[in-house]
C-alpha cells in the first residue's frame, strides 16, 4: 500500500487532468501532487507529428475503444466513440483543433445555473492558456503554455474549399474564434515548433520538471475511498495489484465524460437503485450521475475529385521522402500542420437560431475539409476526398 503521500490526487491525465495538475504544481509549489493516469506514459512518434497524428486514435493499446449501445435511429448500428487512453487523453490522439465555440453556449451554462462559465468569464482562462502566433488581442494570449497557430498546409484544395464556402454566401473568417455565428476558415491548431501541443506536453510535463508532480500511469481508478462523506483517497490497480493513494487536502475527478460517472458509481455515488442491485453500497444518493449524456454524431462525407489538388500526392514515395527530410531537417512541412485544414460553422437549417434576445443565433453544425485522398478503382483520374461533419441537435434555450 502506497504512503500517504500526496496533497491533492487527480484522476485523468487527460486534457483536463493534466491542465488541473499542472496548474495546482504551478501555483503551489509546496504542495504534492498525485496524476492518475489508466494508459501509459510515453508520447510515439504519432502523437508527435502533426502530419500522421491521424494514425495515433487507431493504436487500441492508447484508446479506450468505446462503442455506444445500438442507436434506434441509425438501424441499430453501434457508432465507435474515441477516448484517450495515453498520457494527454484525447488531446494526445485528437486532430488538434482549437475551436471554443460560440459565446452563446457558455452564456447559457451560466443562466442555468453555472456560475462562472459566461463567455466573458471563461475567456481570459482561455487567454492565460494560450501562446497565439497572432499575439495578444481581444481574443487571444501569448504568454501561455499552450501554443496554438493558424493552419497553414499548402494544398490547393483548401483554398478552393473556403472558396465555395464564399461563393455559397457564407463570411470567408481569418479567425474561427473571434465568436463567429456562421463561416469559415482555416482552423487554429494545437501545434508549436512542428510538434503536438498537447496539455500532456503544456501543463503534465512542465509541472514533473518542478518536482512536485508524480505521475502514476497504468493505474486503473477502482474506486474513490469515501470515509464519513469524505473523499479520502482513490484505490488503483496497478500490475495487478491493488494500491490506496490517499490525499491529504483534495481528490479531484478528471476521468472524463464516461470514466468519471462510471468511478462515481463504482465509489457509490449515484442512483441508489441502480447501485444497490449491483452490490455497491450507496455513499451518497446522486440520481443524475450517469444520466443526462448529450452528444452528437461525426459523420463523413466522401466526393469525386477530378484534379490532383489533394494530399495523395504525399503517397508517391519521391514525395514522401521529401516531406520527411524537410520536416526531419527544418521542423516544417506538411507533416507540421494538422490533416484537418479548413473548416466553420453553418446552420443546418437557416430557420434554426437561439431564442437569446435579438442575437440572431448561432450555428448548429460544424464543417471540417480533410485533404487526404486516394483514387478510386477504374477511374484513375478521380480522388476521394473527405468531409467530416459535426452536428449537434437543434436547441432553443430561455432568454436571460
Amino acid at each position: 500500500m502506497l504512503a500517504k503521500g500526496w496533497d491533492y490526487v487527480v484522476i485523468g491525465a487527460g486534457a483536463a487532468g493534466c491542465v488541473v495538475a499542472g496548474r495546482l504544481s504551478e501555483m503551489l509549489p509546496a504542495a504534492r501532487i498525485a496524476l492518475i493516469e489508466a494508459g501509459r506514459e510515453r508520447l510515439g512518434l504519432t502523437t508527435k507529428v502533426p502530419g500522421i497524428a491521424f494514425i495515433a486514435s487507431t493504436f487500441a493499446r492508447q484508446n479506450w475503444n468505446y462503442q455506444t449501445e445500438p442507436v434506434p435511429a441509425l438501424n441499430g448500428r453501434r457508432l465507435s466513440w474515441f477516448q484517450g487512453r495515453i498520457l494527454g487523453g484525447s488531446s494526445s490522439i485528437n486532430g488538434m483543433l482549437y475551436l471554443r465555440g460560440h459565446s452563446l453556449e457558455y452564456d447559457q451554462w451560466a443562466q442555468r445555473g453555472c456560475q462562472g462559465w459566461s463567455f466573458d468569464q471563461v475567456l481570459p482562462y482561455f487567454k492565460k492558456a494560450e501562446t497565439n502566433s497572432r499575439g495578444a488581442g481581444e481574443w487571444h494570449g501569448d504568454d501561455g503554455p499552450m501554443a496554438v497557430k493558424q493552419s497553414r498546409l499548402d494544398l490547393p484544395i483548401c483554398d478552393a474549399f473556403l472558396a465555395a464556402a464564399g461563393e455559397s454566401g457564407y463570411p470567408v473568417v481569418d479567425d474561427l474564434n473571434t465568436d463567429v455565428v456562421e463561416g469559415f476558415g482555416r482552423i487554429d491548431t494545437n501545434i508549436g515548433n512542428g510538434r503536438r501541443a498537447s496539455t500532456a506536453v503544456a501543463f503534465a510535463q512542465a509541472g514533473r520538471r518542478r518536482g512536485n508532480l508524480d505521475l502514476l500511469s497504468e493505474a486503473i481508478a477502482a474506486r474513490i475511498v469515501i470515509e464519513n462523506g469524505r473523499a479520502k483517497g482513490v484505490e488503483i490497480i496497478r500490475q495487478g495489484v491493488r494500491e490506496t493513494v490517499w490525499a491529504e487536502r483534495e481528490v479531484i475527478l478528471c476521468g472524463g465524460t464516461v470514466n468519471s460517472p462510471q468511478l462515481l458509481m463504482l465509489s457509490g455515488v449515484g442512483p441508489p437503485a441502480h447501485l444497490t442491485s449491483l452490490g455497491i453500497p450507496v455513499a451518497l444518493d446522486a440520481p443524475e450521475v450517469g444520466r443526462n449524456l448529450q452528444n452528437h454524431p461525426s459523420y463523413s462525407l466522401r466526393y469525386a475529385c477530378s484534379q490532383p489538388v489533394t494530399a495523395y500526392k504525399y503517397l508517391n514515395p519521391a514525395a514522401a521522402i521529401g516531406m520527411g527530410l524537410r520536416y526531419a531537417l527544418t521542423g516544417g512541412g506538411s507533416l507540421a500542420e494538422s490533416y484537418v485544414a479548413t473548416g466553420g460553422y453553418m446552420r443546418s437549417d437557416p430557420s434554426l437560431g437561439y431564442d437569446c434576445g435579438d442575437d440572431p443565433g448561432a450555428g448548429d453544425a460544424q464543417r471540417r475539409r480533410v485533404p487526404p485522398a486516394r483514387p478510386i478503382p477504374g477511374a484513375p483520374r478521380l480522388y476521394r476526398v473527405g468531409r467530416f461533419g459535426s452536428a449537434a441537435q437543434p436547441r432553443t434555450y430561455p432568454a436571460a
